[in-house]
């Protein structure tokens, strides 16, 4: 499946997505069903399962309400111009490295899920390989930046649901709470040329 998340995300500027896309926000989760997911372990790439940052608690990732395999992370900075948005890719394969997800052109193989969050003063949200829950991201929050490849950056997100309607995980429910973790990959230049 052609990841489309980032493109989506870049267009969000201007709030325009591809792919799947469901403006306006996820159902707030209920219950405290969920796995204690870390942001990622170390593998080819992931984290390196990082500690559980302050006032965000540590992962929380259920698909139809089965807790997820462990996650591997990943972060980049999408760049649109003169926009930097922050994205933590999760994925449940340790196949996963950095020159994948600096590809634009990186399909998410076949079977492997992959859970993201994107950070912007003006533009938050939540997201999957083909589909980008735009307006879902209230309270979603920047705990930290990496100062430069191999740090972490950390998003912290609320208790929050969505369905996707796209992609590997379409028609399955996603709850997600706490830190997504990822280790920095760089620039992600999605600027239309």
């Amino acid at each position: 499946m052609k990841r489309m998340g980032s493109i989506a995300l870049v267009s969000m500027m201007g709030l325009a997505g591809v792919g799947g896309c469901k403006k306006g926000g996820g159902e707030a989760a209920s219950g405290s069903s969920g796995s204690g997911v870390g942001g990622g372990s170390g593998g080819s790439g992931g984290s390196g399962g990082a500690a559980e940052p302050a006032g965000c608690p540590a992962l929380a990732l259920t698909i139809d309400g089965a807790p997820s395999k462990p996650m591997h992370g990943f972060a980049v900075s999408l760049k649109n111009g003169q926009y930097l948005t922050e994205q933590v890719e999760l994925f449940d394969s340790d196949a996963i490295t950095c020159a994948n997800v600096l590809n634009n052109g990186f399909q998410t193989p076949e079977g492997v899920i992959q859970v993201r969050v994107y950070y912007h003063p003006q533009a938050q949200g939540l997201g999957t390989d083909a589909y980008t829950d735009m307006g879902g991201g209230a309270g979603i929050t920047l705990i930290a930046k990496a100062a430069k490849e191999g740090e972490p950056t950390t998003i912290c997100v609320p208790k929050t649901a969505f369905t996707p309607n796209a992609g590997t995980l379409s028609g399955k429910k996603v709850e997600v709470a706490g830190a997504f973790v990822g280790r920095y990959c760089g620039v992600l230049d999605l600027t239309p040329k």
